[in-house]
């Protein structure tokens, strides 16, 4: 019995202590962003300086990190030699009901080979 209570407190230990911590990114709440699928709602679009402030802080981190902080991808590429570009939207597009022919602000993360964010930028 004891064995098998050992067993279960070491695998829950194991399955929710190794869940990547959203990094602390100040000015930012997170958890709005997460919620602006697309840009849809607006949110990301009213906090394009926060998003500018935070950039170099993002720089480093690994990819469970980004997407603990910033949810799954609205897009990604694929690059030369394992890098990977994740997009976040900023501002509606056509996926929102917006105008077709103006592409919205987009949030570029490129992960290097080894998960790591290796540039970050603002495409207009």
């Amino acid at each position: 019995m004891l064995r098998l209570t050992a067993s279960l407190l070491l695998l829950v230990c194991l399955t929710f202590g190794c869940q990547p911590k959203a990094p602390d990114l100040p000015g930012l709440d997170t958890t709005a962003f997460r919620a602006d699928r697309r840009g849809c709602t607006g949110f990301r679009a009213r906090h394009l300086e926060d998003i500018e402030k935070i950039r170099p802080l993002l720089l480093g981190l690994s990819e469970p990190q980004i997407s603990a902080a910033f949810g799954h991808p609205d897009g990604n590429e694929l690059g030369d030699r394992g890098q990977r570009v994740y997009l976040y939207l900023l501002a509606p597009g056509p996926a929102c009901g917006g105008d077709v022919f103006n592409e919205p602000p987009t949030l570029r993360i490129r992960l290097n080979a080894v998960d790591k964010v290796s540039e970050v930028t603002v495409a207009r």
